[in-house]
């Protein structure tokens, strides 16, 4: 879950993400394609799986009308479940509310069970085997936090708290997963 105001993000912006051996054993937040698409990606083991909103875009070309998300504070969820035949599903949330993603590829249980990266997180770039990778863009990231659980809607939302930045070190309405940071 984090906020972000964006006023200029190239294609494969990276908004957080880690890396280990190249591209074996990675996970990131990153922009993608024309429309620079909000995706989540996660390699292990050589596979990937790559889930991506098909209506989070962060270029003002985006044809959908919205203009994309540049220069406007918005608050972004994303939860990932390993399902129990290997397919992860992800769930991405814009300002609270759920949205479509698209998902490509699979990664095996055994793949997923593997996945090794002893590099930290970086947060506003990735960590390619302990080297800084990003390109240039322009935003600024709030009220990053990474839980050890998928939350459900309902405490997205109640984290959103209708466009209010909330302390997530307490609980608010139906989000109490603060032990969960």
């Amino acid at each position: 879950s984090f906020w972000m105001n964006s006023t200029t993000i190239e294609n494969h912006g990276h908004l957080w993400g880690t890396a280990e051996n190249g591209d074996t054993d990675k996970v990131a937040m990153y922009t993608r394609g024309a429309h620079r698409r909000l995706s989540l990606l996660f390699i292990s083991d050589g596979n990937s799986m790559r889930h991506e909103s098909n209506s989070i875009t962060f270029a003002a070309d985006s044809g959908s009308g919205d203009g994309g998300t540049e220069g406007v504070w918005k608050h972004f969820a994303v939860t990932w479940t390993k399902g129990s035949s290997g397919d992860g599903t992800a769930t991405f949330h814009e300002n609270g509310e759920p949205v479509t993603c698209t998902t490509t590829g699979g990664v095996s249980d055994t793949e997923q069970d593997a996945y090794t990266n002893p590099h930290e997180l970086y947060i506003g770039k990735s960590n390619y085997d302990g080297n800084v990778h990003s390109q240039k863009y322009a935003m600024k990231l709030d009220d990053w936090a990474l839980w050890n659980v998928a939350l459900g809607e309902t405490a997205i939302r109640d984290i959103y708290n209708s466009g209010v930045p909330t302390d997530l070190l307490k609980p608010n309405g139906n989000y109490t997963n603060q032990g969960d940071l």
